[in-house]
């Protein structure tokens, strides 16, 4: 009798699609709608935006390979990295959460750099 061989391949785009829901539960002043990722093969991309102000919409998209988490707000964006499944989640929330604090903060940034450092005023 042969053995069975079975292949996991981990987290995709499709199981975080379905913790945004509780991941976004925290932030009852904002809505948000899931765009893409809840078929194979896709990217998730998801839009955050307040309620009182919907015309300050964030996206957060997650590559289907889920180990590229992006964050873009008003042409400024954040990258983060989950290689290993356990730490996917939590690169999803951290990048949501980000989206909220920038559909939240001043919508003027002033970056100055002094060098290679970028100094915010």
């Amino acid at each position: 009798m042969a053995a069975l061989c079975v292949i996991q391949f981990g987290v995709d785009t499709r199981d975080l699609a379905a913790l945004v829901p509780a991941l976004m539960a925290s932030h009852p002043t904002h809505t948000w709608v899931v765009t893409s990722g809840q078929q194979e093969a896709e990217d998730l991309i998801l839009e955050i935006r307040p309620k009182l102000a919907p015309e300050r919409t964030a996206q957060v998209q997650v590559f289907r390979g889920a180990e590229v988490y992006f964050m873009d707000f008003a042409g400024h964006s954040s990258t983060d990295y989950a290689y290993d499944d356990e730490d996917r989640p939590e690169a999803l929330q951290g990048r949501i959460e980000l989206a909220v604090l920038a559909t939240r903060s001043p919508t003027r940034v002033v970056l100055d750099r002094d060098g290679e450092v970028v100094v915010v005023r």
